[in-house]
């Protein structure tokens, strides 16, 4: 369309009423698409393609904490390295919103520079 047009990146991600539990399960979902494209080959960013020095940068943008993330979005523990699903990490009280949220912050902060342009967030609670 015509945000693809001006070098945008879209992304998209349904409310899913069985995942309404889990935080921000529209943005994660929308999230775990994109990184399975990404995966897959099916898009890249003004950086290139998906290759070892970007996995690297990302995994260091996320910093230590990236586990949490990589929980909740199992193609971007797949991009990075981090898929042990045995040792999910749970997420709960204030503090934990507040972490997630700064990690959401910094992952689309990498996204954004690797991008080159701009990020478009669609997300569908029907």
């Amino acid at each position: 369309g015509g945000l693809a047009k001006c070098g945008a990146r879209v992304m998209s991600g349904k409310f899913d009423v069985v995942q309404r539990v889990q935080p921000l399960s529209a943005v994660v979902c929308a999230l775990d698409e994109f990184f399975g494209r990404w995966l897959s080959g099916a898009w890249q960013g003004s950086g290139g393609g998906l290759n070892n020095e970007t996995r690297a940068r990302l995994g260091e943008a996320l910093g230590g904490e990236a586990k949490v993330l990589t929980d909740l979005i199992p193609n971007l523990g797949a991009v990075i390295g981090l898929s042990d699903p045995s040792s999910a990490v749970q997420i709960g009280g204030r503090q934990a919103k507040q972490r997630l949220f700064f990690l959401f912050q910094r992952l689309f902060r990498f996204l954004r520079s690797y991008v080159g342009g701009t990020i478009v967030l669609a997300l569908d609670d029907l």
